[in-house]
């Protein structure tokens, strides 16, 4: 996945939430591929551990997309 570094500086709203947007997208489609791995494996404390990361991670690009609404 190719990440694009915008500065803390720059102030142009559009760019950030195209750019928000587009890693959410990505990082959505980049996790389809571990949903089917976690159905393979038959150890049920993998399963938890690998499903808690995904949650996390979502959560965390959800809320990069909230506090980016809450600053406008």
């Amino acid at each position: 996945m190719f990440v694009r570094w915008i500065p803390l500086g720059n102030r142009d709203s559009t760019t950030q939430v195209s750019f928000q947007k587009d890693f959410i997208e990505k990082s959505q489609h980049c996790l389809k591929p571990t949903y089917r791995l976690i159905a393979r494996l038959t150890n049920d404390k993998t399963k938890q551990l690998i499903a808690l990361i995904i949650t996390r991670l979502r959560t965390m690009a959800t809320a990069i997309h909230v506090v980016d609404e809450a600053t406008r």
